[in-house]
């Protein structure tokens, strides 16, 4: 009896430990598939931020020659003012000599 008993218990052993054993398969497989899943996230996420970086990338090109533009373009309107105004002081210091020199001559 006491034998029947023992063998009754090792068989029981016996299946909780297989019982366990497939459990701790299917939680290896479970496991597994979400590492899987979490590295081709990661490889996504990757691709994505590579594709941001790009983009970024872009746009300060495309602000550093919109900036390098305005510059331009302001200093060439600085040289057009300059000239003008060259002009203009020098149509007024004409004016102003011919003016005195007719305020002179009697």
């Amino acid at each position: 009896a006491q034998l029947a008993e023992k063998t009754k218990s090792l068989k029981k052993v016996g299946s909780q430990s297989s019982m366990f054993a497939k459990k701790s398969k299917e939680e290896d497989i479970v496991a597994k598939n979400l590492r899987l899943q979490l590295e081709e996230q990661v490889v996504a996420l990757n691709a994505s931020l590579e594709g941001e970086r790009a983009a970024y990338a872009k746009l300060q090109t495309e602000l550093s020659n919109a900036g390098r533009a305005a510059g331009e373009e302001l200093a060439k309107e600085k040289a057009e003012a300059g000239a003008r105004l060259t002009t203009e002081v020098e149509a007024a210091r004409v004016a102003a000599m011919a003016t005195a020199r007719m305020a002179v001559t009697p």
